[in-house]
């Protein structure tokens, strides 16, 4: 039915193998993303503290706010 030695069938053969490696690296290629995208959600929630510590330096003398005009707590003073 089809022989190895005809042009036609060479070329068929080609493309098949190409569009399979095609479909393989492109499988591959997502499951690898796939992988990547677990391992970053899984380090991203074993990350407890949800400030860097370098956020809060200097700010540690402000004090607490008087929005309702209340009277001073000094409780940094007392720490």
């Amino acid at each position: 039915m089809y022989s190895l030695v005809d042009p036609k069938t060479i070329w068929l053969l080609l493309t098949n193998l190409v569009l399979g490696l095609v479909v393989v690296v492109c499988g591959a290629m997502i499951v690898w993303c796939l992988a990547r995208d677990v391992q970053q959600r899984r380090r991203e929630e074993s990350e407890e503290l949800l400030v860097p510590g370098d956020y809060l330096d200097g700010l540690e003398n402000l004090g607490v706010t008087l929005p309702d005009g209340g009277e001073r707590i000094d409780e940094m003073a007392e720490e």
